[in-house]
């Protein structure tokens, strides 16, 4: 009998089956580091700080809700200014990109 399987990976070809859904994360997690890795010289918040934490989180978070993203303002649309406090502005916008994930699995 064939074992169900739960979606491949399209980056490395690997497919989860019930056997090795609970190691799932895990997979995906290690395929993304490595895509995350090979792409840090492709972009910069302009702050080695800031780019340095980003890229500290994408190599060592296991949990997809945990990521950070340096995101380009261009990335944006309807940018729409709420308010403004002691620690700057406050915005709501509409990301243009597709959520990571949607890339990831067939």
């Amino acid at each position: 009998m064939e074992e169900q399987k739960y979606g491949s990976c399209m980056r490395c070809k690997q497919e989860s089956t019930p056997h090795r859904k609970k190691y799932w994360k895990e997979l995906v997690s290690n395929c993304n580091s490595k895509r995350f890795q090979q792409n840090f010289n492709n972009w910069t918040s302009g702050n080695d700080d800031i780019d340095k934490f980003i890229q500290n989180n994408l190599l060592s978070t296991k949990n997809e809700y945990h990521l950070l993203e340096w995101i380009p303002y261009n990335r944006f649309r309807k940018v729409i200014y709420i308010t403004e406090d002691g620690f700057g502005k406050t915005h709501v916008a509409n990301w243009i990109d597709v959520y990571f994930w949607k890339h990831c699995f067939k």
